[in-house]
Order: structure tokens, then C-alpha cells, then sequence
């Protein structure tokens, strides 16, 4: 009994990058636009995808850790993002951009 609610606090989550180009340098405030492509012009730099067990399934986890690896990787949003989750894991996946100069 001891032992089930020691691992009922336990979880885990990692994220993934897949690269179009080459990562810019990390930045801070990395948006999310959960489902939506914003107005704004952007380009791709390359897929983010978040995978988590335990407390790591929850979305905020998720959606924290896919906000982290954008950053990480120098993307200013992650735009089309989609949560799924099941009874033990969840995973979330978007699209890393750079905004587009305005002309």
C-alpha cells in the first residue's frame, strides 16, 4: 500500500525535436497556439513532441515541456498543437516557428 501511493506522485515527461532547418538561438516566451494557425506570416523550423507518463501526462505538463523544447530550439510559438492523452501517457505535437520579418 505504501509502495501505490509513492508511485500514484510519480511521473515523467520528455520532449523530441525534429528539425527543417538549422535551431536559432534559444529564446524566452515561446507562444503556444493550441489547434490554430495564428495570422501572423511564420516559418517552420521543425516538429516538437512531448511524451509523458504518470503526473507527466497531465496537459500542463505536456504543454510545458513542448513550450521548453520550442524554446530550447529558438522557435518564438508552437502553433497546431494537439493533446492526447490516455489512462497512463499522453503526448503533444506542434509545429515550431519563427515569426516572418514584416515588410
Amino acid at each position: 500500500m505504501v509502495l501505490g501511493l509513492v508511485l500514484a506522485g510519480c511521473g515523467h515527461t520528455e520532449a523530441h525535436f525534429v528539425g527543417f532547418q538549422a535551431p536559432a538561438p534559444p529564446v524566452s516566451g515561446t507562444e503556444l497556439h493550441l489547434g490554430s494557425v495564428p495570422a501572423r506570416a511564420f516559418h517552420e523550423v521543425g516538429l516538437v513532441q512531448a511524451l509523458g507518463e504518470g503526473d507527466g501526462a497531465e496537459e500542463a505538463a505536456l504543454l510545458d515541456a513542448l513550450r521548453g523544447e520550442g524554446a530550447r530550439r529558438g522557435c518564438e510559438a508552437v502553433v497546431k498543437v494537439r493533446v492526447s492523452r490516455g489512462v497512463t501517457g499522453g503526448q503533444a505535437i506542434g509545429v515550431c516557428v519563427r515569426w516572418a520579418a514584416v515588410r
